[in-house]
């Protein structure tokens, strides 16, 4: 598609930067917010937008939001973000992907997710019996006083009927949110590189 210079200097007013300053005196905010005005005025079918969550302030993360909400309205348009807060990435995406040192390690539908992952609570159960009915399922194993937490890639249902048929019923289950599952991932998969 053509840039659309109409378009560009209407977003860099959206955002309050200044259009007639040469980028160098711009400062670090407004030369961020000039690129990303930049990329979309030129009307791109994938936008990569690397280390720039992090680097935006609230109002700016709120103004890209909805840039990148209306661009996908008008276009198909494919993102791919990086996000250091799994909450950030959980409002935004609707596919999750995991990456370390260039390699895909974990790809996942968002929508899936709920279906797939479930922490389960137990009393006064054993800690290594736990860890054995889990398995290769365990994602993380949190003590709370008397509480055991563990979160799994499981379905509840399937989550309940192992530890039921075992003999140990969970006192509660729930679904994991996907924030809740990005964060469990990302730890468990520096976990295991460390162990390679």
């Amino acid at each position: 598609p053509a840039f659309d210079r109409p378009a560009f200097e209407a977003l860099l007013a959206r955002a309050d930067v200044p259009s007639r300053k040469s980028a160098a005196r711009l400062s670090e905010r407004d030369r961020l917010l000039a690129r990303l005005a930049l990329a979309f005025a030129a009307g791109p079918e994938l936008l990569i937008l690397d280390g720039v969550w992090d680097r935006l302030a609230d109002p700016d993360r709120t103004l890209l939001r909805e840039l990148l909400f209306a661009a996908l309205e008008e276009r198909e348009l494919t993102v791919l973000a990086d996000f250091a807060s799994p909450e950030e990435a959980e409002k935004l995406c609707d596919r999750f992907l995991l990456l370390r040192d260039g390699r895909l390690l974990w790809e996942k539908e968002a929508w899936a997710l709920p279906e797939e992952y479930c922490q389960a609570e137990f009393t006064g159960a054993d800690d290594a019996r736990l860890r054995e009915l889990a398995g290769e399922s365990l994602l993380s194993f949190e003590t709370l006083g008397r509480s055991r937490l563990l979160s799994l890639r499981v379905s509840e249902k399937d989550a309940a009927d192992r530890f039921r048929a075992a003999g140990l019923p969970p006192c509660a289950l729930r679904p994991l949110s996907a924030a809740e599952i990005l964060r469990r991932e990302a730890a468990s998969s520096m976990r295991s590189i460390a162990l390679s």
